[in-house]
């Protein structure tokens, strides 16, 4: 997991520095490794739901709850073929931590910023 302003930080010093040559991808790996129900617990505590569970789909069900909320059929089936390469580390398997990898969000730091948009709506 990680914040989108440390993605944005990371293109903008490369594009600052052109330190690249045609196609190439960096992996980033977020402050720390963290499990699901971890995220969920920081983000539940820092919008005041304490309780907040972090809840496994099956594929099935993760489907069947996108179209409810209108997804297609078929991105529904493609968003599920995604978070199964990425359960099987098929898209992140090639990755360590390194501290070129480590970005400095933490968890705890993205939440206080997540509850005061949360809170706005």
């Amino acid at each position: 997991m990680i914040a989108t302003k440390d993605i944005a930080a990371f293109a903008a010093e490369r594009l600052l520095k052109l330190d690249f040559e045609g196609y190439s991808h960096h992996y980033l790996l977020g402050e720390r490794d963290l499990s699901f129900p971890e995220a969920t617990r920081v983000l539940g505590e820092a919008i005041g739901r304490p309780d907040l569970k972090y809840v496994s789909l099956s594929y099935e069900e993760a489907k069947q709850g996108l179209m409810q909320i209108g997804f297609s059929e078929d991105v529904a089936d493609r968003y599920n073929e995604f978070m199964k390469s990425l359960n099987e580390g098929k898209i992140t398997g090639h990755a360590g931590r390194t501290p070129e990898t480590t970005t400095p969000t933490s968890i705890e730091e993205f939440a206080q910023q997540f509850a005061g948009a949360y809170k706005q709506h």
